[in-house]
């Protein structure tokens, strides 16, 4: 990644830009996990960097160390409340609609040519959340009114099983004891997508834009439908028309 001549870095950017030098790193994102509150209970809720590499470029073993060097790097500028962990993931351009595209041009964003309409912009967003997309509206159907973001997908390791991540005040509630959770086939949590005020918006959205196409096919009628209504209309006023004595 290359640096603006004009803003160099901090020394912290530095040393941790030095600490990962040695993987073939793509992003670095800063995380918070926990509840918000739980009543009068001192959560811990610690600040995660997740080094994110491409899958299969590195060992555990050389992924530990990356990470305990960077967490070295903190504690060195006195930083002793937060972990650092290390992550396998591909950055992949959401805004691509080439359904041809192939793996070596993946990492290129390919933007519609044509700049949408507001109503059809405003269809696309209210449409997604009825996708696969990343960053829909979901929520737990005990609390189905608590909206949260459905994140990455993640699959589980040996298997072909494929999980969606979003925090964790989503599904379980501030009430909730801030504990970790397995999941259980006897003690499930079902999920909602999208929830219920994201449903009602899109209902909404839709109502809208069929009245609106309707609306625009009126106004569009072909010159054949014109024509018949027309000369309908001076039929109709012939027949009305009093016959002179």
């Amino acid at each position: 990644m290359a640096e603006p001549p004009a803003v160099p870095l901090s020394p912290l950017r530095r040393k941790i830009r030095e600490a990962v030098k040695g993987v073939d790193w793509n992003a670095i994102d800063i995380f918070r996990c926990g509840s918000t509150s739980l009543g009068h209970c001192n959560l811990v809720r610690p600040v995660i960097p997740f080094v994110s590499v491409e899958p299969g470029s590195i060992t555990w073993m050389s992924g530990r160390a990356v990470a305990l060097k960077y967490r070295d790097v903190l504690r060195e500028h006195g930083i002793h409340d937060v972990e650092v962990e290390i992550k396998e993931s591909r950055i992949t351009q959401c805004c691509s609609s080439d359904q041809d595209q192939t793996e070596s041009d993946r990492s290129t964003a390919k933007l519609e040519p044509r700049i949408p309409t507001h109503e059809e912009e405003s269809f696309g967003r209210h449409n997604i959340q009825l996708s696969e997309f990343l960053g829909t509206k979901i929520a737990s159907s005990q609390f189905p009114t608590r909206e949260g973001t459905k994140g990455l997908y993640l699959r589980v390791r040996n298997t072909e099983t494929v999980v969606a991540l979003t925090c964790r005040h989503v599904v379980f509630g501030q009430e909730e004891e801030n504990v970790d959770f397995c999941r259980d086939t006897n003690n499930t949590r079902s999920v909602l997508q999208p929830g219920n005020k994201t449903y009602q918006d899109t209902m909404e959205n839709l109502h809208e834009a069929i009245s609106w196409i309707n609306s625009s096919l009126r106004c569009y009628k072909s010159p054949t439908e014109k024509q018949l209504e027309r000369e309908m209309h001076f039929e109709g006023q012939a027949r009305e028309k009093p016959t002179a004595i």
